[in-house]
């Protein structure tokens, strides 16, 4: 169906009926509402998951002497695949056996399997 309003096509005052495309009343582009309610939660998840790791990394890398180089680099992630790519040097920088290093070691396990269990090795 066709729906008709008036629309002011010039500045002298002149409205004329132009035909307006029946839109259904619960459609909004994403542009105006910025995504539909569980799209932007999601969205809020991902990104309060994100910062969660990021702060696990930035914990884990806290207390590292002379690791700037590394501890600038998670600083600077911006997206959880910046912090994938951190993994293995961050774990090479924990190798210690002391108690310390151990409970970074799992913390940071921990973190990385909430946020990427889709791509750990199952165990089963």
């Amino acid at each position: 169906m066709t729906v008709f309003a008036y629309h002011h096509l010039a500045p002298h005052g002149n409205a004329h009926l132009v035909p307006v495309p029946e839109v259904s009343s619960d459609w909004a582009p994403d542009t105006l509402s910025g995504g539909m309610p569980a799209d932007r939660s999601a969205r809020l998840a991902a990104r309060r998951a994100f910062v969660a790791l990021k702060l696990s990394f930035l914990y884990v890398v806290e207390g590292l002497d002379g690791e700037e180089a590394l501890k600038s680099s998670v600083r600077r992630a911006e997206e959880p695949e910046d912090l994938w790519a951190l993994r293995a040097p961050v774990f090479a920088a924990l190798s210690g056996d002391d108690d310390m290093h151990r409970s970074r070691r799992q913390l940071l396990n921990r973190s990385l399997e909430s946020m990427f269990s889709a791509f750990q090795p199952s165990m089963n």
